[in-house]
């Protein structure tokens, strides 16, 4: 297929246009599914770890130590996703560690400590923590 453009544009746009017509659709129409599919389907591939389980080695010493210690903890409640935590003293709670210990994010105000994370791994989480008071 071979495109000159000779003085009148209009109509040798218009034969170009019924000549590849078809040609440039189905093109377009590629390239918008392929956004589409890597748009839905390349970030569930990104993140494969497995968010709903907690590191084996991970003990109740290892939250009441960056909790400060089972004496600094008055009462542990949890709602959904969130743990929230009675401190005595916030001083002693060691956000950095917490983070490490796989929770998502740690709010601390006043004298009440909240871990978040997703509900599988905090109903895990409070029970080895309770575990560690009992």
């Amino acid at each position: 297929m071979m495109i000159v453009f000779g003085n009148d544009f209009k109509s040798d746009f218009s034969n170009f246009l019924k000549s590849g017509g078809l040609y440039i659709c189905i093109g377009i129409v590629v390239v918008i599914l392929l956004a589409i599919f890597l748009i839905i389907f390349i970030p569930k591939f990104k993140n494969k770890k497995n968010v709903n389980t907690i590191d084996k080695n991970i003990t109740s010493n290892d939250y009441l130590e960056a909790l400060g210690n089972k004496e600094n903890i008055i009462k542990i409640d949890q709602t959904m996703s969130r743990i929230k935590i009675k401190i005595k003293d916030t001083s002693l709670v060691d956000i950095g560690k917490l983070k490490a210990l796989e929770i998502d994010n740690v709010i601390v105000m006043s004298d009440v400590v909240t871990l978040i994370t997703n509900k599988e791994k905090a109903d895990k989480i409070v029970k080895i923590i309770n575990s560690g008071l009992n």
